[in-house]
């Protein structure tokens, strides 16, 4: 079956999305919000929401569709369903337990005036002077019963072959268990991308790259570094680090083509096979950008400042605000550029290079610049700004370089 342009993507853990702002949270007391954002959240949501809006912007993506397989339950489910409709997103839904809820709070110092002060030099995006504290509360979720679970999956396998890419997105509900996704993933036509972005359980997930039907895999780089087996915290990994376990990662997936590592406001790195001169590996460098250092009310324009309270504010994606859903959004945007033809226009590809691993680079500079530029917004993950996104992406540094 000859697959469309269009993308699955495999999100099984929905909640709507509830965004508060906040101006100095102080727990005990009643704290009432400024405003007040209801959406959907979950990481298969926030992607199919990011590709929708490359979709939308890009005239090649037009008429592309994007397809979220779900489980949604309950008045909240159906919220989701409506939510989804008006974004343009189709889905494949079976009905389940109760859906349920993430309140995300952002919350500004009591200190920080109107908290937006100043927009960019557009004048098109509000910026915030200070860096909110961003926390998320999660409800349970009840666990997906063996009917429920089978009918999706069944539902998924007949329509994979219809798609020319399928995101797994994030781990899987209780009742659910890894099949799901490898099931999945057998089931893409030929010529068709398989994106996994999950990272635990570790032995499921290094059983899922090891079955070979994931070409690319999204991972950041603590979730890399213990998945190999190297102890590692959260911003801890150097560039050498990085490199040496990707490296191991991709001799032991050998079916994974490219391994797309972010590390938040540190540079992003795509490693991808090549067969003159093993694995090459390409490093995006984010933009150095202003932000209002909470420690001395200055702006900082320097992208070289070792300090790491300073080095997070400034590299952050311009005024960072709400970073929640950011990776979901670089894979969403990942994906739908490289299935959408939006990637292939690519001149600068090095000699021995094929045309594929140009889009590759491409399409994960379009990623990184959609992560960025929904890390300004206060608002769901996947929603962002698509002239701010592209304003991004030209400023991004991306430097080649032969792994091994």
């Amino acid at each position: 079956m000859e697959p469309s342009h269009g993308i699955l993507v495999l999100g099984l853990n929905p909640g709507l999305q509830h965004i508060l702002r906040l101006r100095s949270l102080d727990l005990g007391q009643v704290n009432r919000a400024e405003a007040h954002t209801l959406g959907v959240g979950g990481k298969g949501q926030n992607a199919a929401k990011a590709a929708c809006t490359l979709a939308l912007a890009c005239e090649k993506a037009r008429r592309r569709r994007v397809t979220v397989a779900q489980f949604l339950g309950g008045y909240t489910g159906e919220q989701i369903r409506q939510l989804q409709e008006q974004e343009g997103i189709e889905d494949i839904t079976v009905a389940g337990a109760m859906t349920r809820e993430f309140m995300t709070l952002v919350d500004f110092p009591q200190d920080s005036t109107d908290g937006i002060n100043r927009v960019d030099e557009d004048g098109s995006t509000p910026c915030f002077a200070t860096s909110p504290t961003v926390s998320e509360l999660i409800t349970p979720s009840e666990p997906v019963s063996m009917a429920a679970a089978e009918e999706l999956l069944s539902k998924v396998v007949a329509a994979a072959p219809t798609f020319r890419g399928i995101l797994l997105m994030g781990t899987w509900p209780s009742g659910t268990t890894r099949d799901f996704y490898m099931e999945a993933a057998k089931a893409k036509a030929n010529d068709a991308v398989v994106l996994l972005d999950a990272a635990k359980p570790v032995q499921d997930v290094l059983d899922i790259l090891e079955a070979g039907n994931v070409d690319i895999y999204k991972v950041n780089a603590m979730e890399i570094c213990n998945l190999m087996g190297y102890g590692c915290k959260e911003g801890e990994a150097s560039e050498e680090q990085i490199r040496e376990v990707a490296a191991k990662a991709l001799l032991r997936f050998s079916a994974v083509k490219h391994l797309a590592i972010t590390d938040g406001a540190k540079a992003s790195f795509l490693f991808s096979r090549d067969s003159r001169q093993g694995t090459r590996c390409t490093r995006y460098d984010l933009p150095a950008v202003p932000w209002r250092c909470a420690r001395t009310g200055d702006f900082n324009l320097h992208s070289s400042c070792t300090q790491s309270w300073a080095r997070k504010r400034i590299l952050s994606g311009v005024c960072g605000v709400n970073p929640i859903g950011a990776g979901d959004t670089v894979a969403g945007v990942l994906m739908a550029s490289l299935c959408f033809g939006v990637a292939n226009d690519v001149e600068d590809c090095c000699v021995g290079e094929r045309m594929e691993d140009g889009e590759a680079k491409e399409a994960m500079l379009f990623g990184l610049a959609a992560g960025s530029a929904k890390v300004k917004s206060e608002g769901e993950g996947g929603k962002l700004d698509f002239e701010t996104m592209m304003g991004l992406k030209a400023a991004i540094t991306a430097t080649r370089a032969t792994s091994q």
